[in-house]
C-alpha cells in the first residue's frame, strides 16, 4: 500500500454528503448487510451534550463508513450517523434525499427517532421513494417532534462500475463530531492510496478476502470556516486506484454530454445585440434558475440534462458552459478539487467539489465564474482564490492554483477616532474598511447583514461590547465601510497619572496564524492595518512614548507607527501586516507568525499620560 499523508483543502464532497448515513434501534443483532447495533442509552451517557457545546443546533454522536468492493466491480458503502439534535436544526440533517445510481440501488436500512432523556424509540421514521424529473430517489424526513431529539438513520448505496474503492469526505463537517469511524476493505491484490489531513494513521489488519484499513477520529471541531488559509479543513481521499486518468475520462466525458437547446427565456437573452450585457444576463438568470431542494446532492448530472429545471448545481455550470458560447463568448471547463492531484496520489470522483467556468469576451479580462457563490460582474470570485482546479486534457488532468492577485487589493483596515476625557474614559467609533477578498471572508452573500455585522466585531475584537444594532455600513471602492460606535472604556487613573489601553484588534483567525508552521496557502495575500487617533485631555502630557517599529521580512513586513500632534492635542498610532504572496513556505510562515504574534501584542500596549 502507499499511504501518502499531505496538506490539502479538503473541498466539500457533494456527492458524498447527500449519501450519508446510517442506523438503527438500540441492542439489535446485525446481519451481514444490516447497519451496526447502536447503543443508545450508552451513547447518551458517553457522548457530549449541548452543554458541552454551547450555540450548536446539533452534536453528530457518530459518523461511521465502510466501504467494500464486490465481484461485479460494484463499490457497496454503507453509512451510519446518530444526531443530537434541537429543534431548528439545518434541514441538511434532516432532510435527506439520495438520488439512485443507474444500475445501482440505495437503500435505506433503519431510521428512527430517539428520545435523548430515556433513550427510548420515539418514533421510526419510513423513508418514500420518488421521481424528480426522471431522477429515481429515496426521501428521509425526520420532523423535529420535540425540543431535542436523537436523529438514527442508515444507509447501504450500491455503485455500479467502479472497479475500485474509493471516496472523498470530511473530517470535519458543520456540526462538532465526536466520533467518526472509516472502514475500507481493500481486495486481495490491491493497494490502497491516501491523501489525508487530521484522519491519522490507520489501523491495517488481515481480513476475508485481502486488508481492512480502519481510521477512528474522535473530538473533531464543527468546521465554521473562519480561517485565512486556503486548505485548513481535515480530510481524508483514497482510491486502490492510483492517478488521474479514470477521473480525467469522467470528466471529460461530462464535457462532452449532450446538453438541449436554451428555453425561450434563455434564448432571448442570448438573441440581445450587446453580447457583453446577453452573457452577464444569462449568468444572471442560471444564478436564479430553479434548483432542486437542500438535501440533494449538488453533483448529480443526468446523462440527458432536460432542457427546463429544476437543474442540479453541477448541471446549471454545464449548461451555462455550453449556452454562454451561443452569445460569443468563449468558456473553458475547470473542476474545482479538494486537494492536489498527481501520478502517485488518489484522485477519487468525489475529491471533485464542483464545475467552474473561465470566461471571456472582447472589452474585458477573462475570469472564473462560481456559480452560486456571489461575486461581483466579470471578476473571479473569492470564493475560488487560492484553490487548486484542474482541465481534463485527453487521458490527464491539468492543474493551477487561482491567483487571488495582489496584497495592496485585499485590504483590511481598522480605524479608531476616539475622545478621552479627563476621568479616563475613551468613547468614540470604530470605522472598518473591508476590500476585495475580505469582503467575500466577512460577507459571504456580498452585502454586510445585521448577522454578518456582529460576527465580525466579534471576532476583530473578542471582549468588547458594542450596543445592538448600532452598526452601520456604507459602501467604498471594491467593498464597505462598517462603522461600530463603542461603548466607553475606562482607563486606570491614579492622582494625576493616567494608563491609556490601545484600542486593538485580535481577531482568532490571524492569531492562528502566529501558531502556523509548515508549507500552505492562503486565499489571497493581504494587508491588514489598525490605528488609531485619541483626542488627549486638556493639560495632558505623554509620559512616554511608544517605540515604532520596522521588519522586512521574507514576503512579509511588519510596522508600528506613532505620532504626537501636541498643536492639536492628539496622539495616533498604528500596527500594519503586508503579506505579499499567497504560497507559504517555511521562510514565510516564521516571518508571518513573527508579525502575527506582535500585532497580537500591539492590544495590549497602554499610553502613560500625566494630567494636571
Amino acid at each position: 500500500m502507499t499511504q501518502k499523508i499531505r496538506r490539502g483543502y479538503p473541498g466539500a464532497v457533494p456527492f458524498f454528503a447527500a449519501l450519508l448515513l446510517a442506523v438503527f434501534f438500540a441492542g439489535g443483532t446485525v446481519a451481514y448487510g444490516a447497519a451496526p447495533a447502536l447503543n443508545i442509552p450508552r451513547m447518551i451517557q458517553e457522548c457530549p451534550h449541548f452543554s458541552d457545546h454551547p450555540g450548536s443546533d446539533g452534536v453528530i454522536w457518530l459518523k461511521d463508513s465502510e466501504y467494500s468492493l464486490v465481484a461485479d466491480g460494484s463499490m457497496t458503502r454503507k453509512t451510519t450517523m446518530v444526531i443530537l439534535a434541537r429543534r431548528g436544526i439545518d434541514d441538511r440533517w434532516t432532510r435527506w434525499s439520495i438520488p439512485v445510481p443507474g444500475g445501482g440501488t440505495a437503500e435505506v436500512l433503519s431510521a428512527a427517532l430517539y428520545d435523548p432523556g430515556s433513550g427510548r424509540i420515539l418514533s421510526p421514521v419510513l423513508p418514500r421513494k420518488g421521481e424528480v424529473n426522471g431522477i429515481a430517489f429515496t426521501e428521509v424526513l425526520f420532523p423535529d417532534i420535540q425540543d431535542e431529539f436523537i436523529i438514527v438513520l442508515s444507509l447501504r448505496e450500491v455503485l455500479p462500475k467502479r472497479f475500485a474503492v474509493e471516496d472523498s469526505l470530511w473530517i470535519n463537517e458543520s456540526l462538532p463530531l465526536w466520533e467518526q469511524k472509516i472502514t475500507v476493505n481493500v481486495p486481495a491484490g490491491m493497494e490502497l492510496s491516501v491523501v489525508s489531513e487530521g484522519a491519522g494513521e490507520p489501523r491495517r489488519e488481515k481480513a476475508a478476502g485481502g486488508e481492512r484499513h480502519t481510521w477512528q477520529v474522535v473530538n473533531s471541531p464543527a468546521w465554521s470556516g473562519r480561517t485565512l488559509k486556503s486548505d485548513d479543513r481535515d480530510f481524508l481521499s483514497f482510491s486502490t486506484r492510483k492517478g488521474t486518468e479514470a477521473l480525467a475520462r469522467y470528466l471529460g466525458a461530462m464535457e462532452t454530454l449532450l446538453v438541449p437547446q436554451p428555453p425561450a427565456a434563455v434564448q432571448s437573452i442570448i438573441d440581445q445585440s450587446n453580447k457583453l450585457k446577453a452573457g452577464q444576463g444569462l449568468i444572471d438568470w442560471m444564478n436564479r434558475a430553479p434548483g432542486f431542494a437542500q438535501g440533494f446532492p449538488p453533483s448529480f448530472v443526468r446523462p440527458d440534462i432536460p432542457g427546463e429545471g429544476p437543474w442540479t448545481d453541477w448541471e446549471k455550470v454545464l449548461l451555462l458552459h455550453r449556452w454562454i458560447r451561443k452569445a460569443g463568448w468563449e468558456s473553458r471547463l475547470h473542476w474545482l478539487a479538494a486537494h492536489p492531484f498527481d501520478q502517485l496520489s488518489p484522485a477519487p470522483e468525489a475529491a471533485v467539489i464542483r464545475p467552474v467556468v473561465e470566461l471571456n469576451i472582447s472589452g474585458i479580462s477573462p475570469f472564473f465564474c462560481d456559480l452560486g457563490q456571489g461575486s461581483s460582474p466579470n471578476e473571479t470570485p473569492p470564493s475560488l482564490w487560492g484553490k487548486h482546479i484542474y482541465t481534463a486534457s485527453g487521458s490527464g488532468l491539468q492543474g493551477r492554483t487561482v491567483s487571488g492577485s495582489t496584497a495592496a487589493e485585499h485590504r483590511l483596515s481598522v480605524e479608531w477616532v476616539l475622545d478621552l476625557d479627563v476621568n479616563g474614559v475613551a468613547s468614540g467609533k470604530a470605522d472598518i474598511l473591508v476590500r476585495n477578498g475580505w469582503v467575500g471572508f466577512f460577507f459571504p452573500g456580498g452585502t454586510p447583514t445585521e448577522q454578518s455585522m456582529g460576527r465580525l466585531a466579534a471576532e476583530l475584537f473578542p471582549g468588547m461590547r458594542f450596543p445592538a444594532g448600532s452598526a452601520s455600513f456604507t459602501p467604498i471602492k471594491y467593498g464597505w465601510k462598517v462603522t461600530l460606535p463603542a461603548e466607553p472604556r475606562q482607563s486606570i487613573v491614579s492622582g494625576g497619572a493616567m494608563l491609556v489601553p490601545f484600542p486593538g484588534a485580535t481577531p482568532p483567525w490571524l492569531g492562528d496564524l502566529g501558531r502556523s508552521s509548515g508549507e500552505y496557502r492562503m486565499r489571497f495575500p493581504f494587508v491588514v492595518e489598525q490605528s488609531f487617533t485619541l483626542k488627549l485631555p486638556p493639560k495632558s502630557d505623554v509620559v512616554m512614548m511608544p517605540s515604532s517599529v520596522n521588519r522586512a521580512l521574507d514576503r512579509v513586513k511588519y510596522e508600528e507607527s506613532v505620532y504626537h500632534n501636541k498643536r492639536r492635542n492628539t496622539l495616533s498610532a498604528g500596527a500594519k501586516i503586508v503579506l505579499s504572496t499567497d504560497a507559504v513556505n517555511d521562510s514565510v510562515g516564521r516571518g508571518l507568525a513573527e508579525s502575527v504574534q506582535r500585532w497580537m501584542a500591539y492590544a495590549s500596549k497602554t499610553l502613560p499620560l500625566r494630567v494636571k
